[in-house]
């Protein structure tokens, strides 16, 4: 169910989707990157930058509109619908883990 809505500028744009901890052992996403993004980070619904995002054992967080999401800052290259988007997590236990996020345009 990962998502990102199309940018509409280069400025910021933002991606959805849910991680699961299937482990025994909480787990923290240090970091986000994207090859095609300055700046990635975490953002609650008040767009309060958190620093962390931890996920408790055998439990999930959700990334939604209106709610907690990433967001994506300085794109370098405007990535189109139909076109995914890399986005790498950096956890403190479970290493780096990739995602392909399929691009929509807003409102689909």
């Amino acid at each position: 169910h990962a998502f990102a809505f199309e940018p509409i500028t280069a400025a910021s744009g933002a991606a959805y989707f849910r991680i699961r901890n299937g482990g025994t052992a909480a787990d923290t996403v240090l970091e986000a990157t994207s090859p095609v993004a300055r700046a990635a980070s975490f953002h609650g619904s008040s767009m309060a930058h958190l620093h962390a995002l931890e996920i408790p054992p055998g439990g999930e967080v959700e990334l939604k509109p209106g709610a907690l999401h990433l967001m994506l800052t300085d794109f370098s290259a405007l990535p189109h619908a139909g076109e995914s988007l890399a986005v790498t997590l950096r956890f403190a236990r479970a290493g780096s883990v990739t995602l392909q996020i399929p691009v929509r345009r807003y409102g689909q």
